[in-house]
Protein backbone atom coordinates (compact mmCIF):
# COMPACT_ATOMS: atom_id res chain seq x y z
CA UNK A 1 0.00 0.00 0.00
CA UNK A 2 3.04 2.91 0.53
CA UNK A 3 3.29 2.47 -3.48
CA UNK A 4 0.31 4.82 -3.63
CA UNK A 5 0.38 8.57 -2.34
CA UNK A 6 -2.02 9.06 0.00
CA UNK A 7 -4.62 11.54 -2.50
CA UNK A 8 -4.69 8.46 -4.53
CA UNK A 9 -6.19 6.29 -1.42
CA UNK A 10 -8.48 9.07 -0.76
CA UNK A 11 -10.00 9.01 -4.28
CA UNK A 12 -10.58 4.83 -4.44
CA UNK A 13 -11.72 5.07 -0.69
CA UNK A 14 -14.25 7.82 -2.21
CA UNK A 15 -14.90 5.90 -5.23
CA UNK A 16 -15.70 2.75 -3.30
CA UNK A 17 -17.77 4.42 -0.37
CA UNK A 18 -20.28 5.26 -3.62
CA UNK A 19 -20.52 1.57 -4.63
CA UNK A 20 -22.42 1.68 -0.82
CA UNK A 21 -24.27 4.65 -1.63
CA UNK A 22 -25.87 3.13 -5.22
CA UNK A 23 -26.55 -0.39 -3.93
CA UNK A 24 -29.79 -1.30 -3.27
CA UNK A 25 -31.71 -0.15 0.21
CA UNK A 26 -29.38 2.95 0.76
CA UNK A 27 -30.74 5.83 0.95
CA UNK A 28 -29.89 8.67 -1.45
CA UNK A 29 -27.09 11.41 -0.15
CA UNK A 30 -26.99 15.16 -1.42
CA UNK A 31 -24.34 14.72 -3.06
CA UNK A 32 -23.42 16.40 -6.72
CA UNK A 33 -21.95 13.59 -7.98
CA UNK A 34 -25.42 11.81 -7.80
CA UNK A 35 -27.69 14.67 -8.39
CA UNK A 36 -25.48 15.88 -11.35
CA UNK A 37 -26.04 13.31 -14.19
CA UNK A 38 -23.58 13.86 -16.58
CA UNK A 39 -20.92 13.93 -13.91
CA UNK A 40 -21.86 10.44 -12.47
CA UNK A 41 -21.94 9.43 -16.18
CA UNK A 42 -18.31 10.84 -17.05
CA UNK A 43 -17.18 9.15 -13.68
CA UNK A 44 -18.45 6.32 -15.02
CA UNK A 45 -16.48 6.62 -18.17
CA UNK A 46 -13.37 7.37 -16.56
CA UNK A 47 -13.61 4.45 -14.26
CA UNK A 48 -13.29 2.25 -16.86
CA UNK A 49 -10.93 3.66 -19.14
CA UNK A 50 -8.19 1.14 -18.95
CA UNK A 51 -5.07 3.51 -18.19
CA UNK A 52 -7.25 4.41 -15.01
CA UNK A 53 -6.90 0.89 -13.87
CA UNK A 54 -5.78 -0.08 -10.16
CA UNK A 55 -5.48 -4.35 -9.12
CA UNK A 56 -9.07 -4.98 -7.38
CA UNK A 57 -6.94 -6.24 -4.40
CA UNK A 58 -6.37 -2.47 -3.55
CA UNK A 59 -9.67 -1.81 -3.84
CA UNK A 60 -11.32 -5.30 -1.83
CA UNK A 61 -8.45 -4.11 1.03
CA UNK A 62 -10.47 -0.70 1.14
CA UNK A 63 -13.66 -2.29 0.57
CA UNK A 64 -12.57 -4.08 3.65
CA UNK A 65 -11.85 -1.15 5.66
CA UNK A 66 -14.89 0.60 4.89
CA UNK A 67 -17.24 -2.41 5.51
CA UNK A 68 -15.99 -2.75 8.78
CA UNK A 69 -16.92 0.92 9.80
CA UNK A 70 -19.93 0.28 8.83
CA UNK A 71 -21.49 -2.54 9.62
CA UNK A 72 -24.79 -1.14 9.65
CA UNK A 73 -24.89 -1.46 5.89
CA UNK A 74 -26.02 -4.00 3.72
CA UNK A 75 -23.04 -7.11 3.19
CA UNK A 76 -23.13 -7.18 -0.84
CA UNK A 77 -20.06 -7.93 -2.38
CA UNK A 78 -17.35 -5.44 -3.95
CA UNK A 79 -18.26 -7.60 -7.33
CA UNK A 80 -22.34 -6.66 -7.57
CA UNK A 81 -22.05 -3.32 -6.40
CA UNK A 82 -19.85 -2.54 -9.14
CA UNK A 83 -21.50 -4.01 -11.71
CA UNK A 84 -24.93 -1.97 -10.62
CA UNK A 85 -22.88 1.27 -10.44
CA UNK A 86 -21.99 0.43 -14.36
CA UNK A 87 -24.93 -0.38 -15.56
CA UNK A 88 -26.61 2.43 -16.47
CA UNK A 89 -23.53 2.55 -19.40
CA UNK A 90 -25.20 -0.48 -21.40
CA UNK A 91 -28.46 -1.39 -19.16
CA UNK A 92 -29.38 -5.22 -18.79
CA UNK A 93 -31.72 -7.38 -16.57
CA UNK A 94 -29.46 -8.77 -13.90
CA UNK A 95 -26.39 -8.37 -14.70
CA UNK A 96 -25.14 -8.76 -11.76
CA UNK A 97 -26.50 -12.71 -11.90
CA UNK A 98 -23.80 -12.89 -14.68
CA UNK A 99 -20.55 -12.52 -13.39
CA UNK A 100 -18.15 -14.91 -13.35
CA UNK A 101 -17.22 -15.87 -9.47
CA UNK A 102 -14.61 -19.10 -10.49
CA UNK A 103 -11.57 -16.59 -12.12
CA UNK A 104 -10.31 -13.82 -10.45
CA UNK A 105 -10.85 -10.13 -11.66
CA UNK A 106 -7.96 -8.07 -12.53
CA UNK A 107 -9.26 -4.53 -12.01
CA UNK A 108 -12.96 -3.32 -12.34
CA UNK A 109 -12.89 -3.01 -16.09
CA UNK A 110 -12.39 -6.67 -15.84
CA UNK A 111 -15.28 -7.30 -13.47
CA UNK A 112 -17.86 -4.79 -15.79
CA UNK A 113 -16.43 -7.25 -18.86
CA UNK A 114 -17.11 -10.41 -17.25
CA UNK A 115 -21.09 -9.82 -17.36
CA UNK A 116 -21.34 -10.06 -20.85
CA UNK A 117 -19.42 -13.44 -21.39
CA UNK A 118 -21.37 -15.57 -19.77
CA UNK A 119 -22.91 -17.97 -21.96
CA UNK A 120 -20.23 -16.86 -24.65
CA UNK A 121 -18.00 -18.95 -22.39
CA UNK A 122 -20.44 -21.83 -22.07
CA UNK A 123 -20.87 -22.33 -26.06
CA UNK A 124 -16.99 -21.93 -26.37
CA UNK A 125 -17.09 -24.86 -23.49
CA UNK A 126 -18.88 -26.64 -25.18
CA UNK A 127 -18.71 -26.40 -28.94
CA UNK A 128 -14.82 -25.31 -28.61
CA UNK A 129 -13.39 -22.48 -30.74
CA UNK A 130 -11.69 -22.51 -33.93
CA UNK A 131 -11.52 -26.64 -34.53
CA UNK A 132 -9.16 -26.72 -37.08
CA UNK A 133 -5.32 -25.12 -36.82
CA UNK A 134 -4.16 -23.05 -39.88
CA UNK A 135 -1.70 -25.12 -41.63
CA UNK A 136 0.13 -23.87 -44.39
CA UNK A 137 0.13 -25.11 -47.83
CA UNK A 138 3.09 -26.32 -49.56
CA UNK A 139 3.07 -23.08 -51.41
CA UNK A 140 2.76 -20.48 -48.50
CA UNK A 141 -0.50 -20.00 -49.12
CA UNK A 142 -3.46 -20.27 -46.09
CA UNK A 143 -6.06 -18.65 -47.99
CA UNK A 144 -8.83 -21.51 -48.02
CA UNK A 145 -8.42 -21.79 -44.11
CA UNK A 146 -8.33 -18.16 -43.55
CA UNK A 147 -11.51 -17.59 -45.98
CA UNK A 148 -13.51 -20.09 -43.48
CA UNK A 149 -11.90 -17.77 -40.25
CA UNK A 150 -13.58 -14.49 -41.53
CA UNK A 151 -16.66 -13.06 -42.95
CA UNK A 152 -16.57 -12.98 -46.60
CA UNK A 153 -19.68 -11.12 -47.64
CA UNK A 154 -20.99 -7.76 -46.42
CA UNK A 155 -24.66 -7.47 -45.17
CA UNK A 156 -26.38 -6.24 -48.36
CA UNK A 157 -24.85 -9.06 -50.07
CA UNK A 158 -25.70 -11.70 -47.66
CA UNK A 159 -29.42 -10.31 -48.22
CA UNK A 160 -29.13 -10.33 -51.84
CA UNK A 161 -27.86 -14.13 -51.19
CA UNK A 162 -31.24 -15.11 -49.15
CA UNK A 163 -30.26 -14.74 -45.94
CA UNK A 164 -31.99 -13.07 -42.83
CA UNK A 165 -31.22 -11.31 -40.07
CA UNK A 166 -33.28 -11.39 -36.71
CA UNK A 167 -32.74 -9.65 -33.53
CA UNK A 168 -31.77 -12.28 -30.47
CA UNK A 169 -33.78 -11.48 -27.64
CA UNK A 170 -32.40 -12.64 -24.30
CA UNK A 171 -29.04 -13.50 -24.98
CA UNK A 172 -25.39 -12.05 -23.85
CA UNK A 173 -24.38 -9.40 -26.44
CA UNK A 174 -21.68 -11.37 -27.85
CA UNK A 175 -24.25 -14.44 -28.51
CA UNK A 176 -24.06 -14.74 -32.49
CA UNK A 177 -26.01 -17.52 -34.20
CA UNK A 178 -26.79 -19.15 -37.47
CA UNK A 179 -29.43 -21.17 -37.90
CA UNK A 180 -30.96 -22.28 -41.82
CA UNK A 181 -29.97 -19.17 -43.20
CA UNK A 182 -31.01 -16.74 -40.70
CA UNK A 183 -27.90 -15.08 -38.31
CA UNK A 184 -29.45 -13.85 -34.96
CA UNK A 185 -27.79 -10.89 -33.59
CA UNK A 186 -28.46 -9.57 -30.46
CA UNK A 187 -29.23 -5.77 -30.85
CA UNK A 188 -26.19 -3.78 -30.25
CA UNK A 189 -26.31 -0.14 -29.16
CA UNK A 190 -23.76 2.53 -30.22
CA UNK A 191 -23.76 5.69 -28.54
CA UNK A 192 -21.47 7.77 -26.30
CA UNK A 193 -21.54 6.02 -23.48
CA UNK A 194 -20.98 2.30 -25.38
CA UNK A 195 -18.29 3.50 -27.80
CA UNK A 196 -15.64 4.32 -25.10
CA UNK A 197 -16.71 1.13 -23.34
CA UNK A 198 -16.48 -1.03 -26.26
CA UNK A 199 -12.61 0.18 -26.88
CA UNK A 200 -11.07 -0.32 -23.49
CA UNK A 201 -12.58 -4.21 -23.51
CA UNK A 202 -10.69 -4.39 -26.70
CA UNK A 203 -7.32 -2.65 -25.29
CA UNK A 204 -7.89 -4.98 -22.64
CA UNK A 205 -8.04 -7.93 -24.40
CA UNK A 206 -4.74 -6.32 -26.20
CA UNK A 207 -2.59 -5.78 -23.31
CA UNK A 208 -3.48 -8.93 -21.18
CA UNK A 209 -1.97 -12.05 -21.72
CA UNK A 210 -4.93 -14.49 -20.53
CA UNK A 211 -7.77 -12.69 -21.69
CA UNK A 212 -9.51 -14.50 -24.24
CA UNK A 213 -10.33 -12.19 -26.98
CA UNK A 214 -13.81 -12.52 -27.20
CA UNK A 215 -14.92 -8.38 -27.62
CA UNK A 216 -12.53 -8.34 -30.24
CA UNK A 217 -13.48 -11.40 -32.62
CA UNK A 218 -16.88 -9.66 -32.17
CA UNK A 219 -16.08 -6.35 -33.62
CA UNK A 220 -13.91 -8.17 -36.29
CA UNK A 221 -16.66 -9.92 -37.03
CA UNK A 222 -18.92 -6.25 -37.09
CA UNK A 223 -16.05 -5.47 -39.17
CA UNK A 224 -16.57 -8.03 -42.05
CA UNK A 225 -20.53 -7.38 -42.26
CA UNK A 226 -20.56 -3.71 -42.46
CA UNK A 227 -19.10 -2.20 -45.29
CA UNK A 228 -21.37 0.93 -46.00
CA UNK A 229 -24.37 3.06 -44.73
CA UNK A 230 -26.22 0.23 -46.74
CA UNK A 231 -25.18 -2.13 -44.71
CA UNK A 232 -25.73 -0.42 -41.45
CA UNK A 233 -29.69 0.55 -42.66
CA UNK A 234 -30.32 -3.34 -43.34
CA UNK A 235 -29.07 -4.39 -39.94
CA UNK A 236 -31.00 -1.49 -38.38
CA UNK A 237 -33.92 -2.24 -39.96
CA UNK A 238 -33.97 -6.00 -38.70
CA UNK A 239 -32.96 -4.38 -34.91
CA UNK A 240 -29.67 -6.04 -35.15
CA UNK A 241 -28.26 -2.73 -33.94
CA UNK A 242 -29.37 0.83 -33.13
CA UNK A 243 -27.95 3.79 -33.18
CA UNK A 244 -27.86 7.52 -32.21
CA UNK A 245 -24.70 9.12 -33.67
CA UNK A 246 -26.21 10.89 -36.61
CA UNK A 247 -25.96 8.93 -39.77
CA UNK A 248 -25.73 4.95 -41.01
CA UNK A 249 -22.06 6.56 -42.55
CA UNK A 250 -21.14 8.04 -39.13
CA UNK A 251 -21.38 4.22 -37.89
CA UNK A 252 -20.14 2.17 -40.47
CA UNK A 253 -17.54 4.24 -40.15
CA UNK A 254 -16.91 4.07 -37.02
CA UNK A 255 -17.28 -0.25 -37.10
CA UNK A 256 -14.42 -0.19 -39.67
CA UNK A 257 -12.15 1.85 -37.53
CA UNK A 258 -12.72 0.26 -34.22
CA UNK A 259 -10.53 -3.00 -34.58
CA UNK A 260 -7.83 -0.83 -36.59
CA UNK A 261 -4.40 -2.07 -36.16
CA UNK A 262 -5.15 -4.75 -33.61
CA UNK A 263 -3.64 -8.50 -33.45
CA UNK A 264 -6.26 -10.79 -34.51
CA UNK A 265 -5.08 -14.70 -33.59
CA UNK A 266 -7.80 -16.76 -36.25
CA UNK A 267 -7.06 -19.28 -33.52
CA UNK A 268 -8.83 -17.87 -30.66
CA UNK A 269 -11.88 -17.10 -32.63
CA UNK A 270 -15.07 -17.93 -30.59
CA UNK A 271 -17.50 -17.12 -34.14
CA UNK A 272 -15.18 -19.39 -36.11
CA UNK A 273 -18.46 -22.07 -36.78
CA UNK A 274 -21.32 -19.23 -37.18
CA UNK A 275 -18.78 -17.62 -39.97
CA UNK A 276 -18.00 -20.96 -41.50
CA UNK A 277 -21.93 -21.91 -41.68
CA UNK A 278 -22.19 -18.34 -43.31
CA UNK A 279 -19.55 -18.66 -45.86
CA UNK A 280 -21.20 -22.01 -46.61
CA UNK A 281 -24.17 -20.71 -47.04
CA UNK A 282 -23.38 -18.43 -49.79
CA UNK A 283 -21.01 -20.73 -51.79
CA UNK A 284 -23.88 -21.71 -54.38
CA UNK A 285 -24.53 -18.22 -54.67
CA UNK A 286 -21.10 -17.48 -55.66
CA UNK A 287 -20.82 -20.29 -57.86
CA UNK A 288 -23.30 -19.30 -60.13
CA UNK A 289 -22.19 -16.42 -62.41
CA UNK A 290 -25.33 -15.35 -63.73
CA UNK A 291 -26.39 -14.52 -60.32
CA UNK A 292 -23.46 -12.80 -59.91
CA UNK A 293 -24.06 -10.41 -63.12
CA UNK A 294 -27.74 -10.24 -61.49
CA UNK A 295 -26.76 -9.21 -57.96
CA UNK A 296 -24.30 -6.39 -59.66
CA UNK A 297 -26.78 -5.11 -62.02
CA UNK A 298 -29.58 -4.78 -59.71
CA UNK A 299 -27.66 -2.99 -57.07
CA UNK A 300 -26.35 -0.85 -59.41
CA UNK A 301 -29.01 0.22 -61.53
CA UNK A 302 -32.15 -1.11 -59.67
CA UNK A 303 -31.28 -0.25 -55.99
CA UNK A 304 -33.18 2.48 -55.55
CA UNK A 305 -35.85 5.01 -57.80
CA UNK A 306 -33.77 7.51 -58.53
CA UNK A 307 -31.28 4.52 -60.25
CA UNK A 308 -34.36 2.94 -62.03
CA UNK A 309 -35.03 6.36 -63.32
CA UNK A 310 -31.65 7.06 -64.55
CA UNK A 311 -31.57 3.84 -65.95
CA UNK A 312 -34.83 4.20 -67.66
CA UNK A 313 -33.90 7.55 -69.01
CA UNK A 314 -30.20 6.25 -70.65
CA UNK A 315 -32.30 3.42 -72.21
CA UNK A 316 -34.13 6.58 -74.13
CA UNK A 317 -31.20 8.99 -74.93
CA UNK A 318 -28.71 6.27 -76.04
CA UNK A 319 -30.63 5.43 -79.52
CA UNK A 320 -30.79 9.22 -80.07
CA UNK A 321 -27.34 10.13 -79.40
CA UNK A 322 -26.88 7.49 -81.69
CA UNK A 323 -28.85 8.74 -84.67
CA UNK A 324 -27.04 12.49 -83.84
CA UNK A 325 -23.89 11.22 -84.12
CA UNK A 326 -24.63 9.47 -86.84
CA UNK A 327 -26.39 12.98 -88.95
CA UNK A 328 -23.04 15.07 -87.59
CA UNK A 329 -21.19 12.41 -89.21
CA UNK A 330 -22.83 12.16 -92.48
CA UNK A 331 -22.49 16.29 -92.65
CA UNK A 332 -18.96 16.02 -93.26
CA UNK A 333 -18.85 13.50 -95.80
CA UNK A 334 -19.73 14.34 -99.33
CA UNK A 335 -21.16 11.48 -100.51
CA UNK A 336 -21.74 8.11 -99.24
CA UNK A 337 -21.18 5.02 -101.74
CA UNK A 338 -24.64 2.97 -101.45
CA UNK A 339 -25.19 -0.09 -100.11
CA UNK A 340 -21.72 -0.33 -98.71
CA UNK A 341 -21.84 2.09 -95.48
CA UNK A 342 -25.12 1.37 -93.66
CA UNK A 343 -25.58 4.15 -90.55
CA UNK A 344 -24.50 3.61 -87.77
CA UNK A 345 -27.52 2.82 -85.39
CA UNK A 346 -28.38 -0.06 -88.05
CA UNK A 347 -24.73 -1.45 -87.51
CA UNK A 348 -25.05 -1.06 -83.99
CA UNK A 349 -27.76 -2.87 -83.53
CA UNK A 350 -27.05 -5.43 -86.03
CA UNK A 351 -24.26 -6.50 -83.62
CA UNK A 352 -26.64 -6.69 -80.71
CA UNK A 353 -29.45 -9.55 -81.41
CA UNK A 354 -31.70 -8.21 -78.58
CA UNK A 355 -30.89 -4.48 -79.55
CA UNK A 356 -33.60 -3.82 -81.72
CA UNK A 357 -36.19 -5.35 -79.67
CA UNK A 358 -34.49 -3.50 -76.45
CA UNK A 359 -34.78 0.22 -78.02
CA UNK A 360 -38.03 -0.17 -79.48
Amino acid sequence: MSEYSDLTLLILADVTDRFFLQSPGVANVDDPIFTTPWMLRTLQRDLLMLENQLPYFVLEKLFELINNKNIDRQAVSLEVLAVTFFDPLLPRENAASKLNTQKPCAHLLDVFRSTFLKSVREKVDKKGEARVKIQPNPDGSVSALVRERQLIHFASELQEAGMQFKKRKGQDLLDIDFDRGTLWIPPLSIDDSTVPLFLNFVAFEQCHDHARPFFTSYFMFWDSLVNSPGDIQILHKHGTINHVLGSNADVANLLNKLCREIVYDLDQCYLYNEIKEVNDYCKPYDESKYRVWWRNLIRERFSSPWTCQQTAGGRERFPRTLLKTERGSTKKKKKLKGGKNKNLTTRYLSYMPMGAAFFR
